[in-house]
C-alpha cells in the first residue's frame, strides 16, 4: 500500500494536523504530511510524539508554556492600561484641578 501525502495549511495548529492523521490511521489509511519541515506519518502518530518532534516538548509542556506566555501578555497589558489611566488622571488633574 502506498503512503499518500496530505497537505496542511501553514496556519493549521499541530493539534489539528495530528487529529487528522489519527483519523486516517483509524480508517486504516496510511498518509503523511510535512508540518514546519517535519514529516509526520499516520502510521505511528501520537499527540506527544508529534509535539516532541516539532517543538521538542510534549503537548502538556507546550500547553503549560503557552499558558505562561498568555499570562505574561495579559499582565503586561494590564500594567500598560493602568499606566495610561494614571497619566490620564494626572493630565485631568493638572487641567481641571
Amino acid at each position: 500500500m502506498d503512503i499518500k501525502r496530505i497537505d496542511t495549511k501553514d496556519y493549521t495548529k499541530l493539534e489539528d494536523v495530528v487529529n487528522e492523521l489519527i483519523s486516517h490511521q483509524a480508517n486504516g489509511e496510511k498518509v503523511y504530511c510535512v508540518y514546519r519541515g517535519y514529516r509526520l506519518d499516520s502510521e505511528n502518530i501520537t499527540m506527544d510524539s508529534a509535539y516532541k518532534k516539532v517543538f521538542g516538548i510534549t503537548k502538556v509542556e507546550y500547553d503549560a508554556e503557552e499558558k505562561l506566555a498568555m499570562e505574561a501578555i495579559m499582565k503586561e497589558d494590564k500594567i500598560r492600561k493602568e499606566k495610561k489611566k494614571h497619566y490620564q488622571d494626572i493630565i485631568f488633574e493638572r487641567t481641571h484641578g
